[in-house]
């Protein structure tokens, strides 16, 4: 049986080929926007699992993503994940993840037991409208603030992220 160990939802991951070493890039927690609906165009939620035996095991996952309004989207409805190895790592891949409305979003992340899905983990998310960015567009003599904490992202700043990615 497959034990889960930890998730984080992160920007990006990178595998190195020769170690096979992970390194998670900015881990996100909260996500400020300008208007909604928005769609991040790129998010990971990274798992790690940890086999009772030597040969490694199966575990059967899925990645629900529940709405500040509590309903629920399938992102990953069933997701068998196998290993030979003691560890296992899950790297999901959300490609155009869409918000329409702020608050407390969750990733959960659940796993099958027999013929029941039980909660494994949930990973909040939380999505803001950035209203000092609007009045800033309005009045463009306001000079940006810089002094936003580290652990939230703009929009702008995750496209600016995305396109110099893209150009390497």
């Amino acid at each position: 049986m497959m034990r889960h160990i930890w998730s984080i939802l992160c920007e990006r991951t990178s595998i190195d080929r020769e170690t096979n070493l992970v390194s998670y890039f900015t881990a996100i927690e909260a996500i400020s926007v300008r208007r909604l609906p928005f769609r991040i165009p790129f998010l990971v939620f990274a798992s790690l699992w940890r086999s009772d035996s030597q040969q490694g095991g199966t575990v059967e996952i899925r990645l629900v993503m529940v709405n500040p309004d509590k309903s629920e989207k399938y992102i990953f409805p069933s997701y068998k994940a196998e290993s030979s190895a003691k560890r296992h790592r899950t790297n999901m891949i959300l490609n155009g993840l869409e918000f329409s409305q702020s608050g407390t979003y969750g990733l959960r992340l659940d796993r099958r037991n027999g013929e029941q899905w039980e909660l494994v983990t949930e990973i909040p998310l939380d999505i803001s409208v950035s209203v000092q960015e609007e009045q800033a567009e309005k009045k463009p003599d306001v000079p940006e603030s810089t002094s936003k904490p580290a652990h939230k992202i703009t929009d702008k700043k995750v496209v600016k992220r995305i396109r110099r990615s893209k150009k390497v």
